[in-house]
């Protein structure tokens, strides 16, 4: 999923089943973008996050400065430091 398929979802879903928290440079690979999930949140604050990743600079892991666009790789973590991108998945099988 890309940032643009993302935002595309919470642009068009009136009830998502997802919210995002957070956003960060992925520790799996810096040039790519991870959000973290929640069950809790809105649409506004998601689409804000969204917004955030295509207008702003992210610190790599390691050092070094990325920004993304709408064809960048999206990702799902619990926190900065991971990088195995089941958070989206295990919140939506916890159901």
């Amino acid at each position: 999923m890309t940032i643009g398929d993302l935002q595309d979802y919470f642009e068009n879903t009136e009830n998502p089943k997802f919210y995002l928290v957070d956003v960060f440079s992925w520790r799996g690979r810096y040039d790519e973008v991870a959000f973290t999930p929640s069950k809790h949140g809105n649409k506004k604050e998601s689409l804000g996050l969204i917004e955030k990743a295509l207008s702003e600079t992210f610190l790599g892991w390691k050092g070094g400065d990325y920004t993304y666009a709408d064809y960048t790789q999206t990702h799902f973590e619990t926190e900065q430091s991971s990088f195995s991108d089941t958070a989206l998945y295990k919140l939506l099988l916890n159901d």
